[in-house]
């Protein structure tokens, strides 16, 4: 079958696999299609979609949904310490999405005539009680239940390069517990195990996941590193490994809340399944666009950069700056000091 569909049902809830296998076996076709229509769920999440006709959008509402946009990326900021909430630094910051950006904003494409609606797809694999969850929080608005509504619940900063591999499925957040006031929340970060095919691939239906357990990088089958993280830690860099914790803190709840647990759960389950439908791979697709783009970048030095002036499409690197970076050789990758892991993708 198609890697798209493996990794969904894969990661799918148990509940829904039985009806769905129970349909199935009545109509061969509805795997026909699902084949295809599980395509979009991993290119949409990782914020590819057609590209508006030119002119669908007035340059008024262009600029008032910026304008707000950057407001609440603001408030994330703050919220956040301008630093990116994994390695605490402050060097090319962007407020990424949890849930893309391109899903929220109002331009009008023909994205939902090429596939099956984005939510009626997730509601085919994942429990009614877990889709209501994840959808109440970006559905905030009783009077509108159909309109999408952005908001620093929504947001996290990121360093650029790591704003893009997590778009890309390099690896993904596993939110924890918020404490009692919610002024923290914790999560984990799991590497994510290169697949050996592509999102155009024929595999096996038994074909086992690759396990993120003890990983420190993510490799090529030749064994080769193209991608892992570092941080600092008491002047010394280390490299981050699967299952390590970390900690996102707010001053004010209220007014500043925390990322949204809900949302990254549910970001937690499609981030893999970009990885392991291979849809990570995949280059820019003639006619559609990438949407990290429309993340608001920021540098150290000034935080009022456009929202369409960070590319980090290209970026390779995943330490934490060339300064920083500049003496690989103090590294420390003793897994014996990392946190134990105790759930494995």
């Amino acid at each position: 079958m198609s890697p798209s569909l493996w990794a969904v049902l894969m990661l799918s809830d148990l509940s829904m696999l039985e009806k769905f296998v129970i349909e199935a076996e009545k109509s061969p076709y509805l795997m026909k299609f699902c084949e295809h229509a599980c395509t979009a769920i991993p290119l949409v999440w990782k914020q590819k979609e057609p590209i508006p006709r030119q002119g669908s959008q007035s340059t008024s509402s262009k600029s008032s949904g910026a304008n707000r946009k950057e407001a609440l990326a603001d408030k994330a900021r703050e919220r956040d310490g301008k630093r990116c909430v994994i390695r605490k630094l402050i060097e090319a910051v962007q407020v990424a999405h949890i849930y893309p950006w391109c899903l929220i904003s109002e331009r009008r494409t023909n994205v939902n005539r090429t596939f099956p609606p984005f939510w009626e797809m997730l509601r085919y694999f994942w429990s009614p009680e877990k889709i209501d969850v994840w959808h109440q929080h970006i559905f905030t608005n009783p009077d509108r239940p159909s309109t999408s509504y952005d908001s620093i619940s929504n947001m996290i900063c990121l360093s650029a390069d790591l704003h893009q591999s997590w778009t890309n499925g390099r690896f993904a957040l596993r939110p924890l517990e918020y404490n009692a006031d919610k002024t923290e929340l914790k999560f984990q970060l799991f590497h994510q195990p290169a697949p050996r095919h592509s999102l155009d691939d024929r595999i096996p239906l038994c074909t086992t996941p690759g396990s993120s357990r003890g990983l420190s990088a993510v490799c090529a089958d030749n064994q080769e590193v193209y991608f892992h993280i570092l941080i600092e830690n008491n002047g010394q860099l280390e490299k981050v490994h699967s299952g390590q914790e970390f900690l996102i803190k707010t001053l004010d709840p209220v007014g500043l809340p925390l990322p949204s647990k809900e949302l990254l759960e549910m970001a937690w389950i499609l981030a893999r399944v970009v990885n392991m439908s291979g849809a990570g791979g995949e280059e820019d697709i003639e006619g559609f666009s990438s949407e990290s783009g429309y993340d608001i970048g920021m540098t150290a030095e000034s935080s009022d950069h456009s929202e369409w002036d960070n590319d980090t499409t290209r970026i390779t690197s995943a330490g934490p700056s060339p300064i920083k970076t500049r003496d690989t050789a103090t590294e420390t990758t003793n897994a014996s000091e990392q946190p134990t892991l105790t759930n494995e993708i």
